[in-house]
């Protein structure tokens, strides 16, 4: 299967800080970039170095496979710490970089699985400000002017954004598209997120792209980062994810063709629910949609 090429890269403004102590957005930066060589840097030496002295103590001593395997999984137990504790120390796209690794076991080795399985859970919730301030700068109006109730703790957390039970008003409504007292969830993108991930992406591009690293592993990480930037660009485009979201809720909602369609329509039941987004309150960083049961699709 051929991979599509990414598409031309948005431009993601920086996240707004405000007041005098916060230091300029390009040492925050740049802080960040040392951060991630350095430590990619020393976590790609120790494998190579690691690497050759197992060859060379296989080959002087005679080292069985199940020993060289043994301290293999040794090693690896280390890099999926590093890689593990690197993710929950710089968040961002490496959070969300290292919690799909944690799904692909059939490039990663078992010992990283585990180590990564573990960040499933990891991604801290925005505080009642930031979500306040989401809300205010894309509906223009306060939560509780917005919605009937609003549930404080989120329903789930990701890299990306959060998502909260609430309710629209059923009277004295201050919105005309707000039609009865429904429940709804809301999804609050994560301010700063997209400039800080797309910045990653970047970083974690041109550290693979070196020929040294590029050519030490037996997969492309440059195919599969230029496949993942245009999908995390997608992840970030609300407005688009509720158009495909109604386009195939409508799909659902009727009944195939076939004899006697009007008269399944009024007892037919979709095989799968799909929500459908609340006109007037959907924008590039905040979707307002059906609330639907769920339970996780991870084991635990």
């Amino acid at each position: 299967m051929g991979v599509a090429a990414p598409p031309q890269r948005r431009a993601a403004a920086p996240p707004e800080r405000a007041g005098r102590a916060h230091a300029p957005q390009q040492l925050l930066d740049a802080s960040r970039n040392i951060h991630f060589f350095a430590r990619a840097g020393f976590l790609f030496c120790s494998y190579k170095s690691f690497a050759l002295k197992t060859h060379a103590w296989a080959k002087l001593c005679g080292s069985d496979s199940e020993a060289v395997d043994a301290a293999w999984s040794v090693q690896h137990e280390w890099g999926g710490g590093q890689i593990y504790q690197m993710a929950v120390d710089l968040k961002g796209f490496h959070l969300k970089g290292a919690q799909w690794l944690s799904a692909r076991p059939d490039i990663c080795p078992p010992e990283w699985v585990a180590q990564l399985t573990r960040l499933q859970d990891r991604c801290p919730p925005l505080t009642r400000a930031e979500v306040e301030g989401v809300v205010l700068s894309e509906l223009g109006l306060s939560i509780t002017d917005a919605f009937a109730s609003f549930d404080d703790d989120p329903i789930g957390c990701a890299s990306i954004a959060q998502v909260h039970s609430a309710r629209l008003r059923a009277s004295g409504r201050r919105l005309p598209f707000q039609r009865g007292a429904r429940p709804v969830a809301v999804k609050i993108q994560r301010p700063g997120a997209e400039y800080t991930m797309l910045r990653d992406l970047r970083n974690l591009r041109s550290f693979f792209s070196l020929r040294f690293v590029r050519s030490s592993l037996a997969w492309d990480p440059v195919v599969i980062l230029d496949q993942v930037d245009g999908e995390t660009q997608q992840e970030f485009n609300f407005e688009g994810e509720a158009r495909t979201m109604d386009l195939a809720h409508g799909v659902l909602s009727h009944p195939p063709p076939g004899r006697l369609r009007w008269l399944r329509r009024a007892t037919y039941r979709p095989p799968v629910a799909v929500p459908h987004s609340v006109a007037g309150m959907v924008t590039k960083r905040l979707l307002v949609m059906d609330l639907l049961p769920v339970q996780p699709m991870r084991t635990k």
